[in-house]
């Protein structure tokens, strides 16, 4: 077996162990913002009657930048209205929000709701 195979390891309690992280440029927590309310939105595509489901923690700069056509995804279709927006504590209970809005339960609920 080649030399750049072998990972050392490491006893359990270990000092370096304990500042080892997967992640290279520091603790990736650092990176969430503490205390900020994250939201997730649904737009429709006035002309064409598309819906669009995102999340952000600031929608009103997100609807701007989809009708100034910042956003790949939603370029042709603008311009965009909000038709749904909900609140939430954290990003990652908005992220999973957004993920069931886009599941096939998620857009039945919403077909329901708008």
């Amino acid at each position: 077996m080649s030399e750049w195979f072998k990972v050392p390891v490491l006893p359990r309690d270990s000092a370096e162990r304990k500042t080892w992280s997967r992640f290279p440029f520091g603790d990736h927590a650092k990176n969430r913002r503490v205390g900020v309310m994250y939201f997730v939105y649904v737009l429709r595509s006035i002309e064409q009657g598309r819906l669009y489901v995102g999340s952000s923690a600031e929608p009103a700069e997100r609807l701007k930048s989809h009708n100034a056509g910042r956003v790949k995804s939603t370029k042709a279709y603008r311009p965009w209205k909000r038709v749904l927006l909900e609140e939430h504590s954290d990003r990652n209970t908005a992220e999973k929000r957004e993920r069931y809005l886009k599941s096939g339960w998620g857009r039945r609920w919403l077909k329901e709701q708008i």
